[in-house]
């Protein structure tokens, strides 16, 4: 139900999709638990604030990873920490960024290991932690009793946010920080657990987001479309409201250098894309059926004989197939249906190991794409494992598509029989390769 009060309108009601969002214009919004609303929620809750003179925001959650829900929302703002000052140094401090500096371990009050040279697999039931200094390592018997201030890192900027942790909580002793630390040592769901409910930070890496920025391969080139005009080239095309294409150059040693990266909106974008694809001599293009079939299905038909096509279905099931599309109407198009899981793995594998090579750092492109494939963020439902859905990940879904068809264009027949590909440059197949009998 709404509320009006002070002139403004107030929205208090559980919003399960952008209809419940577009029923009242709102003033003021205030939205707890970001993480587990979907992206395209959040951004319409923000869109019913145009009207208003007042747009009050007030968003507050747990972060879980890296470039996502609160996270990427707190990297907007002026990013506010508590500065805590020591008493016999002098020196400033942010406890969360510090840690595990900040723990000393003491027995009968008198330190006997500091944080940062303590090994947190072992454990003693005689020592009691106290917070230090992470610079004079002078103890801290309460946080809280220092002088302290919000500090914030981006000041100009005019959204405020601040961080919080439970390292001056109130509820929580520095020895039971410490006995949590010892066992999130053993275990990766732990450890992600503890970055996010006790210092508040998101956690890069581990299980749930398999690529951050230091795990990518980069090259020294820029993504002009043609490195060398003898390699193959493939493109993957995630199609919704803007198109975002990717071409993926085959090197002679079977990796595959991402050489365009691009958005492609507005009336024309099919057009565009077609005439891309003639521009940098794409020899085949993988694109996702749905949710525009009728339109890719055009582009496809559209291409000359020199590029071959292919649509992509993400599925639920097992394994792979292949068929014919449109037989019966004598304008057949090449479909693969393949797991969604098992497609979007065979890309986390190649970024991984290097198979896949991204343009140089600093690119407005480059780190688009990074940013689009930290969001392959591994989730456990009943229903088993999967890579969460709604989250902006349209470049990562480009390079699946095309790495299908790079990796399978021999027994696809989109490439002459004897070109290199992974499977016969190294021996074995990174993801779904397809072999001639299942083809």
């Amino acid at each position: 139900w709404a509320k009006r009060f002070w002139n403004a309108w107030v929205l208090y009601m559980p919003v399960q999709n952008e209809a419940d969002v577009r029923m009242f214009p709102l003033d003021a919004i205030f939205v707890d638990e970001v993480e587990t609303l979907k992206p395209e929620l959040a951004d319409a809750l923000q869109e019913r604030l145009y009207h208003s003179s007042l747009k009050w925001e007030r968003w507050f959650s747990q972060p879980t990873v890296a470039g996502y829900g609160i996270n990427e929302r707190f990297a907007m703002t002026d990013q506010r920490y508590l500065q805590f000052k020591c008493s016999s140094c002098k020196q400033w401090f942010v406890l969360e960024e510090n840690f595990p500096k900040v723990l000393m371990a003491t027995i009968e009050g008198k330190p006997v290991l500091w944080g940062n040279d303590w090994d947190a697999t072992l454990w003693d039931r005689r020592w009691q932690f106290q917070y230090c200094c992470p610079f004079c390592q002078s103890l801290i018997p309460d946080p809280r009793s220092l002088k302290k201030e919000w500090v914030a890192k981006f000041p100009d900027r005019d959204a405020h946010g601040y961080h919080l942790t439970q390292l001056y909580s109130s509820t929580m002793t520095a020895t039971e920080v410490a006995q949590l630390w010892h066992q999130a040592q053993f275990s990766l769901r732990r450890k992600e657990r503890f970055f996010n409910s006790v210092l508040g930070l998101p956690y890069s890496g581990g299980e749930r987001q398999p690529i951050t920025p230091d795990k990518c391969f980069y090259g020294t080139h820029e993504p002009t479309g043609i490195l060398f005009e003898g390699n193959k080239r493939y493109a993957g095309m995630d199609v919704g409201d803007t198109n975002h294409l990717v071409v993926l150059e085959q090197m002679p040693d079977g990796r595959l250098f991402v050489t365009w990266a691009e958005e492609i909106k507005g009336k024309d974008k099919w057009e565009i894309a077609l005439r891309r694809l003639i521009d940098l001599k794409v020899c085949a293009i993988a694109v996702n059926a749905m949710p525009y079939k009728d339109s890719a299905k055009k582009l496809i038909r559209s291409l000359p004989p020199e590029i071959k096509g292919a649509l992509v279905y993400d599925t639920a099931g097992k394994g792979i197939s292949i068929t014919n599309e449109d037989e019966k109407l004598n304008a057949p198009i090449l479909a693969i249906s393949v797991q969604r899981v098992e497609l979007m793995d065979g890309t986390v594998d190649a970024v991984l190991n290097g198979t896949i090579v991204l343009p140089k750092r600093g690119l407005p492109q480059t780190e688009s794409i990074v940013k689009h494939l930290m969001n392959y963020i591994v989730e456990y439902t009943e229903k088993g494992r999967d890579y969460a859905k709604g989250r902006e990940d349209h470049y990562g879904r480009a390079i699946d598509y095309a790495r299908i068809v790079a990796e399978n264009a021999v027994p696809l027949r989109l490439t002459p029989s004897g070109y290199l590909t992974y499977e016969n440059a190294f021996g074995r197949p990174i993801g779904v390769v397809l072999t001639e009998a299942n083809w």
